[in-house]
């Protein structure tokens, strides 16, 4: 069944907002900060080298659109089939020359109206450089403006767009693969797609929870100190009382 979808943190964050709207979003920058820091102190031995977190980059990519996270999950879903490990340089093992590349496999397809081709023009149009930032922001510019989609179409964009905000996370995850997708018979493999988001869902919502607690900490602490001392023991109540 359709769900509402949960919100984004920048949803979560507006509506936690009260008249001092300047701390509230230091606060919040604060947060983001304090996580960077920690995961940089994080130990390095020298004879290990990182593999890139490309699930987490390419999440945060699709995040920067403010999405529904049923629509990231979705969306994931699929891309850990088509590029496993969310790898951007992944080429498809095929030998055919047309080889489909990067998180989507953007391909020339058939008379070349696959959607390399419009990738490619849409980097150099606006003078950019293939990266997991620009394949998804390709991908969200045909979805999310559907007037101006080349690739798509007004009408599959309009039907997808509507599906990403609406939708929970099975609906998305056979949309994107029947409409942005668009796979070989034989090649859908849906169910490692239903698995896959389902993970990505679950990973989400535990992160979500985690980034409401953090702001209700900070808001606790910046109404104590505003407050002088006082605190309330609701940090939603606008009225503060002497404990």
């Amino acid at each position: 069944d359709t769900v509402v979808a949960r919100p984004t943190k920048k949803q979560i964050a507006d509506a936690m907002r009260e008249e001092d709207l300047e701390s509230t979003e230091k606060m919040i920058k604060d947060i983001e900060s304090e996580k960077q820091k920690l995961k940089e102190e994080q130990p390095k031995t020298k004879d290990t080298i990182a593999k890139p977190d490309y699930v987490t980059q390419t999440i945060q990519s699709l995040e920067k659109y403010n999405i529904p996270i049923e629509a990231v999950a979705g969306i994931m879903g699929n891309i850990l089939v088509e590029a496993p490990d969310a790898d951007p340089k992944t080429i498809e093992k095929t030998t055919s020359k047309d080889k489909g590349r990067g998180l989507f496999q953007y391909s020339k397809g058939t008379d070349k109206k696959g959607a390399l081709p419009f990738y490619e023009q849409y980097l150099e149009e606006n003078n950019l450089t293939d990266s997991i930032d620009n394949q998804i922001g390709f991908a969200m510019k045909e979805i999310l403006n559907p007037k101006e989609s080349v690739w798509l179409g007004y009408n599959q964009a309009n039907k997808l767009k509507n599906l990403l905000q609406k939708g929970n996370v099975k609906e998305i995850t056979k949309g994107f693969l029947n409409i942005f997708e668009k796979p070989k018979k034989g090649k859908e493999h849906l169910q490692r797609r239903l698995d896959n988001a389902s993970n990505i869902y679950q990973r989400l919502m535990n992160e979500q929870t985690e980034y409401v607690e953090d702001l209700i900490k900070q808001r606790k602490k910046i109404q104590q100190k505003q407050s002088g001392g006082r605190i309330e023991s609701d940090p939603y109540k606008r009225q503060p009382r002497f404990i």
